[in-house]
């Protein structure tokens, strides 16, 4: 008799188990969820809620899920990018730089079905370009469904490399560009194959200065932004100052 209720409570254990497994499910909100709807994105791009207003945010291109069931807090789970699309044997696992949940006033939950869940993941700079997928997969075995990209190049590092006219500035001590009141000088960008150009000034754009190079008539904050279609890069400011020497006495 004992042995029968061993027996019996071993079997009780074992399908208790295997409901709560069946019960575990991660379940992704994002709405590209099929190759059909692919979300545009780039290289070095960091997946992540937006902010609406202060303090108030929306998913932006956050991963969004639920979780169904308790999953055991000594799993983990992994945030997978195939490229091309679903080679998981070669994915990429990718960095959590952020994780909320919502609402966010409540506490941060990983692993209960409390709440959704958003995670902000980094996309590697030299992901490969075309179709990608990802999915979440959780150490016990539980794999989400899938979401879909097309992963875009991003630009190189934007250079200001060359500047026609005026020199070194020798009347500030901040690292700029000088020539005298009334004359002008010439910005030139380290051009890149099949990219566009926006020159800025402050950080705002210049109406209808989209070539490779910029004449500069006034002191200002100056730099560019290079446009490869979906993805794009800003330089580092040049400063440049307009001065009237000092007369020598």
């Amino acid at each position: 008799m004992k042995k029968e209720l061993h027996v019996l409570i071993c079997l009780l254990g074992l399908f208790l188990m295997s409901t709560v497994t069946k019960a575990q499910q991660i379940d992704i909100q994002n709405s590209n969820d099929s190759p059909a709807n692919p979300i545009s994105i780039c290289q070095c791009d960091t997946l992540r809620p937006v902010e609406v207003s202060p303090g108030v945010f929306n998913r932006g291109t956050a991963v969004t899920y639920f979780l169904g069931g308790l999953f055991p807090s000594s799993s983990s789970f992994h945030f997978e990018l195939a490229s091309p699309n679903n080679n998981w044997a070669a994915a990429d696992t990718l960095d959590l730089v952020g994780f909320r949940t919502n609402p966010a006033s409540l506490p941060v939950d990983t692993f209960s079905a409390a709440n959704e869940k958003w995670a902000s993941l980094a996309i590697p700079c030299d992901a490969p370009l075309g179709p990608a997928t990802l999915r979440i997969r959780n150490s016990n075995g539980e794999i989400s469904d899938t979401i879909y990209y097309i992963i875009n190049k991003i630009p190189d590092e934007p250079n200001i490399n060359q500047i026609k006219g005026g020199f070194p500035n020798p009347y500030t001590t901040v690292n700029d560009w000088g020539f005298c009141q009334g004359d002008s000088i010439i910005l030139f960008v380290e051009q890149q194959l099949g990219a566009s150009y926006q020159w800025l000034n402050g950080g705002v754009d210049i109406p209808g200065e989209t070539d490779d190079s910029l004449v500069v008539k006034n002191s200002g904050f100056y730099s560019v932004r290079i446009d490869l279609g979906a993805c794009d890069l800003t330089s580092k400011d040049t400063i440049i100052n307009t001065f009237l020497p000092p007369t020598e006495m």
